[in-house]
């Protein structure tokens, strides 16, 4: 499934390209209107994440022109989520009247904006696979190879929420205190608890668990899951 990611501040491409590409999608990111209708002609996307307020053609203007080329081209209607500063209702009842099918305001939560994807694309492969460990997304199934038989490997609630916050974050670290909040919904400073399901996933799924591959740490700064080549 390809996803347009369309934003003229480049932190906002890059903070949405990794957790999307970590999710499964085939992401382009592009910095302006004139870009996107090029890209959705050249590339015919599945979904578009559209920024509102931009040099020249904003959102709004992008998601008229998207539904005319599409209407003329007897296309099928690409959906769209206009993600903006913009949060009154005025610029939200706009945004639907330009076409778009859903509106999340900035700042916004990576899990629950790919929440909003999948369900945007509900048949859509977010399954991740390299040789060794297997994570499904969608049926929160995981599976490591060994003795090149796959196996499942079962995981308790927190065990899951910590890989996937990691695995959506993958190649950037986060502090423990961090993921004590996002994961475990605490704001004390007492991080063993990050520690301890740290060590319960590298003993379920590492090779190795004493020299751990997929769950990374550094002193002082956190844990993340390896940067990915590729996702699938």
């Amino acid at each position: 499934m390809r996803i347009l990611v369309v934003d003229d501040d480049p932190r906002i491409r890059e903070t949405l390209a990794g957790p999307l590409g970590a999710a499964g999608y085939d992401v382009t990111a592009v910095g302006d209107g004139a870009a996107a209708l090029a890209a959705v002609e050249r590339e015919r996307p599945d979904l578009i994440i559209l920024d509102v307020a931009m040099p020249g053609m904003d959102g709004f203007a992008v998601c008229r022109e998207l539904r005319a080329y599409e209407e003329l081209s007897g296309l099928p209607r690409t959906p769209v989520i206009f993600l903006t500063v913009r949060d009154d209702f005025a610029s939200e009842e706009t945004g639907f009247q330009a076409g778009a099918d859903d509106y999340v305001a900035k700042p916004f939560s990576i899990p629950a904006l790919l929440a909003r994807v999948r369900l945007r694309l509900p048949n859509a492969p977010v399954r991740v696979i390299d040789d060794y460990l297997r994570l499904d997304l969608t049926t929160r199934d995981v599976a490591v190879r060994r003795d090149g038989v796959w196996q499942p490997v079962r995981l308790q609630p927190l065990e899951y929420a910590l890989l996937e916050r990691l695995y959506l974050n993958a190649g950037i670290w986060i502090s423990r205190s961090d993921l004590l909040e996002q994961v475990f919904d605490r704001d004390d400073e007492d991080t063993k608890a990050v520690e301890k399901y740290i060590h319960f996933l590298r003993q379920k799924l590492e090779p190795d668990p004493k020299a751990p591959v997929y769950i990374q740490s550094m002193r002082s700064v956190g844990y993340r899951f390896k940067p990915l080549d590729r996702a699938v």
